[in-house]
């Protein structure tokens, strides 16, 4: 997504979810947590990537909700996660906290809900399975093969 609004012209940021509030973190110490957000509000996109993977505390929670707060219908933001919304409480200090993120996050979004391996395996997998047809199509060659199509498949 962060990609395809770049090859689109517009500006996008991309955080690790840990380097957003540790940038975050870093503003609070150097009063600049408005200047900040300010900037991130700058760009078209801001991703946020692996949200949920380390819990949050109260100060880490409040300041994302006042950046998802400020970029509320009027920037994009992206979030990847594998924990399911009604788990935010997880990773969040407590619930009033994850329904006031959640409540701006989800007003006009899409949610994109992937039921496969991530990323990483999947790539992973798709070596072994292009090292694997590179092997048939070699052996297949004097035959005269026809088109071979490898799609990604879902798990069930």
């Amino acid at each position: 997504m962060g990609r395809a609004a770049i090859t689109a012209g517009k500006k996008v940021r991309f955080f690790q979810a840990d380097q957003l509030i540790e940038a975050l973190y870093r503003g609070l110490a150097e009063n600049t947590v408005g200047k900040l957000i300010e900037h991130l509000l700058r760009h078209d996109l801001v991703v946020i990537d692996d949200l949920g993977f380390t819990a949050l505390d109260r100060v880490a929670a409040d300041h994302l909700f006042r950046f998802i707060s400020a970029a509320y219908e009027q920037r994009s933001v992206a979030i990847t996660t594998n924990v399911e919304f009604e788990r935010w409480t997880q990773f969040l200090p407590d619930a009033a906290s994850a329904t006031a993120i959640l409540d701006r996050f989800l007003h006009h979004c899409h949610v994109i809900a992937l039921d496969e391996p991530s990323w990483g395996c999947w790539r992973l997998l798709a070596l072994e399975t292009r090292r694997k047809l590179c092997l048939s199509i070699m052996e297949l060659g004097s035959r005269g093969a026809g088109a071979i199509r490898v799609r990604r498949r879902r798990r069930r």
